[in-house]
């Protein structure tokens, strides 16, 4: 059998090496270059498995790197490295189909090798169908086992993004984050389902990149079409999401956590039956946490006085029996 190859395309040498090495013991082969330009002519002559690119690099840019491997191989497995500063161009690559994954800087070394492997098993699956159905299922489940953390790991970054856009909102991700399983950890759910409010909690607000930060940081009150603006980032969020495989199941969670159990909450109005449970928990630690913290327009409430306005909304904002368990695991 035919080794799978992996193409590699990044303008530092050392991160080139580095990479490389990551995959030493396996049955890989891998070809390099520091010119995008180049690893299109290698891609037009190689069947390329797997390209990996940077985004920020000197002359032709990662994201047009990979528009051009699109039309050149469609069937290549297309992953970008990105930091920080490209988390826009990372976003509008995911709507557009364009990349299948996403690895973000710093990278830990065993979740890239997994995240790599797992396209290939992927891969070896659909090549003539011969590929063993029971070896197939058993090494996708070590590869998804393994992902999980890959996978929170990457949340995180986006994450971290976020907030960079708005400084009012450092560390908000990670304390939803801490409320929201609170409240699952009471309710005795599927594995699945925690970790897909982990992804929720950490992401709910990613929508918000797309929100310019003159508004997000405003002193004072949002005019009204800067609201409308603001009230886009569920839909721009669970946009995003839905383009990433992993976090498809976490993309309506996005999508409704800002609705209300009497359907005054945005954007579709829905109401109790209709909202997801992961989406009422993540919508509890939300508010809890956006009264407890300062913002740009208002100083940060205590938490009695924030406890206080979540038990008012109970039944009406918020489900009863999540704001029971809330309240009953912050006040215990």
């Amino acid at each position: 059998m035919a080794k799978s190859l992996i193409l590699c395309i990044d303008d530092e040498v050392n991160i080139l090496k580095s990479i490389k090495r990551l995959f030493i013991d396996e049955e890989y082969e891998i070809m390099t270059t520091t010119k995008g330009e180049e690893g299109l002519e290698l891609l037009k002559k190689r069947k390329v498995d797997v390209l990996i690119t940077d985004q920020q690099m000197p002359g032709i840019k990662g994201l047009e790197i990979i528009k051009q491997a699109k039309k050149i191989s469609p069937q290549t497995v297309r992953i970008m490295i990105t930091g920080y500063s490209d988390i826009d161009v990372t976003i509008s690559a995911i709507n557009e189909g364009e990349i299948h994954r996403y690895i973000a800087k710093p990278w830990d070394n065993d979740q890239f090798k997994q995240i790599v492997k797992s396209v290939l098993v992927k891969n070896a699956a659909n090549k003539n169908g011969r590929y063993n159905e029971q070896r197939l299922k058993r090494e996708m489940a070590e590869l998804n086992a393994a992902l999980r953390t890959a996978s929170l790991y990457t949340v995180r970054a986006l994450s971290n993004a976020i907030e960079l856009k708005d400084k009012y909102t450092k560390g908000h991700c990670d304390r939803v984050l801490e409320y929201a399983l609170m409240i699952a950890g009471k309710l005795e759910l599927a594995p699945e389902r925690v970790t897909n409010i982990q992804y929720a909690a950490l992401l709910h607000d990613i929508g918000k990149i797309g929100v310019p930060a003159g508004i997000l940081n405003k002193p004072g009150p949002l005019t009204d079409p800067e609201w409308e603006i603001v009230k886009q980032h569920p839909q721009n969020g669970a946009k995003v999401t839905m383009g990433i495989d992993f976090l498809k199941a976490t993309s309506r969670i996005i999508l409704e956590h800002h609705e209300k159990i009497d359907g005054s909450g945005y954007p579709y109005g829905k109401k109790d039956k209709e909202i997801l449970l992961e989406s009422k928990i993540i919508s509890i630690a939300d508010v809890f946490d956006a009264l407890t913290s300062d913002r740009a327009y208002r100083k940060a409430r205590s938490h009695k006085e924030a406890l206080e306005i979540i038990a008012v909304g109970k039944d009406r904002h918020f489900s009863g029996k999540l704001v029971d368990i809330f309240i009953g695991e912050l006040k215990g």
